[in-house]
């Protein structure tokens, strides 16, 4: 199998997101999200649905996997800046490779799932877990990475369109960033700018829709530079 597929495999996002006439945004209230989050009385108490995402409930409903995705901010664990991890040096290694064997791939998913036991929602890891699992024939564990991996893109695709700082997409880490552009079918530019509020802008190379870049809002990522700074 050639290790490219791994980048340029789709999660079929919907090809209508830029055409919708009155679109209904909803941008993450953190300070809401904490509220509920955090309240063991609340139907959205943290640890209840990290539980249950992490068992593979297929009936987490779309709200649900927002609290999930945004409330991770205000979770000890969470760390925007998670740097270079032994997983990803694993990972490196495998891809180094010019074919990958069905000992590679396995290997990819255990690796992915390393390093989503610490951080559970990274797109490109569930995506390449997804997409490992399913070539070499395990449609189960295939189908539990597809189906976080869809709901999480279109919590993040709920927020906006990208297409300006007023309604770019709202992510919580800068990864999450680069597999946004991949998951929609387009390819980075290279062009990467701080556009202020919160925002970065990326570029994407020449396609069809005549869309330049995206603007992703990651309020969580620029909040936790003071307190790294120090």
């Amino acid at each position: 199998m050639c290790r490219m597929i791994f980048f340029l495999a789709l999660i079929f996002l919907p090809a209508a997101l830029f055409a919708q006439d009155e679109p209904a945004f909803r941008v993450p209230d953190y300070s809401s999200i904490n509220e509920m989050t955090s309240d063991q009385n609340s139907a959205f108490y943290y640890p209840k649905l990290l539980k249950r995402y992490k068992e593979n409930d297929t009936s987490l409903s779309p709200r649900e996997y927002g609290m999930l995705y945004y409330g991770y901010t205000q979770q000890k664990e969470y760390s925007p800046f998670s740097g270079l991890t032994k997983e990803d040096d694993a990972l490196r290694a495998i891809f180094s490779k010019d074919k990958l064997d069905d000992n590679d791939l396995k290997a990819i998913v255990v690796q992915s799932e390393k390093y989503l036991e610490t951080f559970p929602f990274d797109l490109k890891k569930l995506n390449m877990a997804y997409i490992a699992s399913k070539e070499t024939g395990d449609s189960l564990t295939a189908n539990i990475y597809l189906e976080k991996v869809r709901n999480l893109a279109m919590v993040i695709l709920a927020t906006g369109d990208g297409l300006s700082k007023e309604t770019a997409f709202h992510v919580i880490s800068i990864p999450d960033e680069y597999a946004m552009i991949k998951m929609l079918g387009y390819d980075f530019s290279g062009d990467n700018q701080l556009s202020g509020d919160n925002c970065n802008y990326l570029g994407i190379k020449y396609n069809t829709d005549n869309i330049e870049g995206f603007y992703f809002n990651a309020k969580p990522v620029f909040g936790s530079l003071p307190q790294a700074m120090k």
